[in-house]
């Protein structure tokens, strides 16, 4: 089941990087997006972040669990975006965004 969210980021997703697959199943888990050979990224919303007093926030431990997981399973670089910080952005904003996966897709590569 996808959001609106998920959608928009989606879509800047596939117009910059090549190859990229949406609802990826693997052995364990569903992937959001899947980069041959080995990046996955994980657009994750307000459920799998604790926030803090000082305005911070970090990713709850099952959803820790599950990078590494794929991490080390699946010997995947996992990118792990938050979908209230993408919701905020404006296209600008987004467009550069998407280039700084796409250097760390490239990088793993």
């Amino acid at each position: 089941l996808t959001s609106e969210t998920q959608n928009d980021f989606g879509m800047f997703l596939m117009d910059e990087v090549a190859g990229v697959r949406v609802e990826h199943p693997t052995d364990l888990y569903t992937l959001d997006f899947f980069v041959e050979p080995n990046v996955a990224i994980e657009l994750n919303g307000p459920q799998h972040y604790v926030e803090y007093t000082d305005g911070t926030q970090e990713l709850i431990g099952l959803t820790q669990l599950k990078t590494r997981i794929i991490e080390e399973y699946f010997k995947m670089k996992v990118i792990n975006v938050s979908s209230m910080h993408w919701a905020e952005l404006n296209s600008n904003a987004k467009a550069e965004y998407i280039h700084q996966i796409q250097s760390q897709i490239l990088k793993s590569k």
